[in-house]
């Protein structure tokens, strides 16, 4: 699933450097689920956390709502489409939360408690390509296994 340690929000969680990560909405007995929730090593600036987002994803345009809390130190995470999971990253205590495919009224239902940053679908499942590669190399390691580098997102961005 999403939030085992080969997922694609741990993934996304380990290139933004956060620690002591969980899953935020388990599914299984084991602990699997949706989404994670980490820390940042220290609380920095919301906007300056937002651009790291943008130029570590290559992210051309990152919706945000409000910004409802100067610094952020605890994230949340769900790649895709993860409006459905607002309510979870609010119980978690997060700052921010991460993720994709926003609807209008997901910005406005948050009461100020969170601040809410879309990322973009493609934007923040493109770690799968690198995740598959990873687990296929490593389980048939007699097998040339190439990543694609022709992948592009289909949304476009005209600024």
């Amino acid at each position: 699933l999403d939030s085992t340690p080969n997922g694609m929000s741990w993934r996304v969680g380990q290139i933004l450097g956060l620690e002591n990560m969980r899953v935020m909405q388990a599914t299984t007995a084991e602990g699997a689920g949706f989404g994670i929730v980490g820390e940042l090593a220290e609380a920095m600036p919301s906007e300056e956390f937002m651009r790291e987002v943008m130029e570590r994803f290559a992210v051309k345009a990152l919706r945000h709502g409000d910004i409802v809390r100067e610094q952020v130190r605890r994230i949340a995470v769900c790649t895709g489409s993860g409006g459905s999971l607002i309510d979870e990253a609010r119980a978690s205590g997060a700052d921010l939360y991460l993720t994709a495919d926003l609807r209008y009224n997901d910005f406005m239902r948050h009461e100020n408690a969170i601040i809410l940053a879309d990322m973009g679908h493609f934007e923040s499942e493109y770690c799968a390509i690198q995740i598959l590669f990873d687990v296929l190399s490593k389980k048939i390691p007699i097998f040339a296994v190439r990543k694609s580098v022709c992948s592009r997102n289909p949304v476009n961005y005209m600024m």
